[in-house]
């Protein structure tokens, strides 16, 4: 196993780019970079089912009905992202190839699981950079 003691730096971007996401950050020797994209699988029906279910236990069925319909517009409104973790590969013609992702989330509300996402994927590059296996 390889050890490095260099710091592994980030630059910080939060600029869209050329297919709908968000370049959030990119490591400072461009090897890795981590995206906010949209979730266009996202099941919202899916999802509300499995809200419903689990504020059932605390709520009142009008309560629910309010918090359901809050939901659909906020997601209507704010969509639902993934965060994905990229590599550059350095073979012709391949460009940065996926890594590591998480889908189904809304950024809005969830803006320090966001931030807990990107730091963990952030330790998987630099791990992955030093040669760590997992």
């Amino acid at each position: 196993m390889r050890q490095t003691n260099k710091k592994f730096k980030w630059v910080e971007i939060n600029e869209p780019s050329d297919n709908g996401s968000i370049v959030l950050c990119v490591s400072h020797d461009k090897l890795f970079r981590i995206l906010q994209v949209p979730d266009d699988d996202f099941d919202l029906d899916e999802r509300c089912r499995e809200l419903k279910t689990a504020w059932a236990e605390f709520h009142s069925v009008k309560d629910i009905s309010q918090m359901e319909q809050d939901y659909r517009d906020h997601v209507e409104q704010n969509g639902v992202w993934g965060i994905v973790l990229e590599k550059w590969d350095t073979n012709p013609d391949c460009g940065y190839v996926h890594i590591d992702s998480i889908w189904g989330f809304d950024v809005e509300s969830d803006d320090s699981y966001l931030r807990s996402i990107v730091k963990e994927m952030k330790n998987t590059a630099k791990d992955l950079r030093d040669g760590v296996k997992k």
